[in-house]
């Protein structure tokens, strides 16, 4: 059985539950047992770039200064439709969420507009 929240948690709910009581699921995420998993279908990860990146959790790990948020906002424009990486080919092209939670919103726009220079 498969739960997909609509809308978002009632804090106030929340705040109220006590351990005694029964979890409130509409904010629990869908529980898979390991029967479940055991008899699933076993999915086939995509290739996002050829030989380099697959659809899911990808970790980069690079010195600090290596250029890795210049490379991931590379792929994520090569993705979206723009120029290529040189030597790194994009599987698909589509939408592009790009999340730059550690840098200002000026620093992506300045490197956005470099890369159109």
């Amino acid at each position: 059985m498969k739960r997909e929240l609509t809308a978002e948690p009632d804090l106030e709910k929340l705040a109220d539950w006590d351990a005694e009581d029964k979890p409130p699921t509409e904010s629990l995420p869908p529980l898979v047992s390991a029967t479940d998993l055991y008899r699933g279908q076993i999915v086939t990860l995509r290739p996002l770039f050829q030989d380099l990146l697959w659809d899911g959790l990808t970790m980069l790990i690079a010195r600090p200064k290596a250029g890795k948020s210049w490379l991931t906002l590379q792929f994520a424009v090569q993705v979206a439709g723009g120029p290529q990486v040189a030597g790194i080919t994009a599987i698909e092209h589509g939408p592009v969420l790009y999340g730059a939670l550690e840098e200002p919103k000026a620093r992506t726009m300045s490197r956005l507009r470099k890369f159109s220079a």
